[in-house]
């Protein structure tokens, strides 16, 4: 189930259909309310989605500095097994001292 479909809903019919027997009807219908309330175009709306956009962004940034990283870790450990100094290893990679003393 995707909820992104649920804040898409029309009536309580389609919640229901969407959450099966994951929620009480009390449960159900506290979800429609907001639902009506929460419309895509609604100022909550745009900010709830502008929020969603950050953190897959964050997360997206994160993600590729973690591979960068160990990119970078990788390429020195090559580098230094072919006996280069550390300075050209440090100069090569961006990494500090201490993290290529450690390969």
């Amino acid at each position: 189930m995707k909820w992104a479909n649920i804040f898409m809903a029309e009536n309580l019919e389609e919640i229901e259909e969407l959450v099966g027997d994951l929620m009480t009807k009390e449960e159900k219908k506290e979800l429609m309310d907001t639902v009506k309330i929460i419309k895509k175009g609604d100022p909550l709306w745009e900010a709830m989605e502008e929020d969603r956009i950050y953190y897959e962004n964050t997360v997206r940034h994160e993600i590729y500095q973690d591979g960068l990283k160990e990119g970078q870790m990788k390429i020195a450990k090559k580098i230094k097994d072919n006996g280069q100094s550390m300075d050209f290893i440090q100069e090569m990679t961006g990494l500090s001292m201490e993290e290529i003393e450690q390969l």
